[in-house]
């Protein structure tokens, strides 16, 4: 119990390294509070008391309480994210948005080296992701894809009028889900652009404030 007790501290001390909000570290605790409430009764259906003045059956329950108390404690202890789902955003270096015809609405770069590339090495990294989305727009399919290369990590989700694409330094399950959350966000809000779109890509500007919202 000890040991167990000092590397939930290390674990929380890290959370909070990590800049994890409170609310997200409460509601990682609240999953093991019915096995401490199970070790608890447990360890005082065991103690000798019970065993002198009651049954003994009194103290195998209580056995058997801490041993699923233990049981459960590490199968949260297991599915506890991995701390770089937490630092996430750190992980992002560039978001494209297309729409279906692989036209690039918008471009942000997280990262001071990427904000120095040249304009002919962004028209050929634009160049390459079109032709890795090729298949996918025109066949209209919608869903998430993820294409590793080169310690890089490209996070595709695309949706009925918009593709987004983020490039991160890993594959992380947090970016993926914001993506989707972000590109279904902006269809959302410019559902009637769509409709009746004449080519002005300077009216998906405000959506910079969006990406500010769910990525920085």
């Amino acid at each position: 119990w000890p040991l167990f007790l000092v590397f939930l501290t290390i674990y929380l001390v890290d959370f909070f390294k990590a800049g994890v909000k409170a609310e997200t570290i409460v509601i990682e605790l609240l999953k093991f509070i019915p096995a401490f409430i199970l070790l608890a009764v447990g360890f005082f259906l065991s103690h000798d008391y019970f065993m002198q003045n009651l049954a003994l059956e009194f103290r195998l329950g209580g056995s058997l309480l801490q041993l699923l108390a233990l049981i459960s404690l590490a199968y949260f202890s297991i599915g506890l994210p991995a701390f770089a789902e937490y630092d996430w955003r750190e992980k992002v270096e560039e978001l494209l948005l297309m729409n279906k015809s692989g036209i690039c609405l918008i471009h942000k770069s997280f990262t001071d080296q990427i904000n120095h590339l040249n304009e002919v090495l962004m028209s050929g990294a634009l160049l390459s992701v079109n032709i890795l989305l090729e298949e996918l727009t025109s066949a209209k399919v919608t869903g998430s894809s993820i294409i590793k290369k080169k310690g890089k990590t490209v996070n595709i989700f695309s949706s009925t009028h918009l593709t987004g694409v983020l490039i991160s330094q890993e594959e992380l399950n947090t970016i993926n889900y914001y993506l989707k959350e972000f590109i279904q966000k902006v269809e959302k809000v410019y559902q009637n652009v769509f409709a009746d779109w004449d080519g002005d890509i300077d009216v998906f500007a405000p959506v910079g404030t969006m990406i500010d919202e769910f990525f920085t």
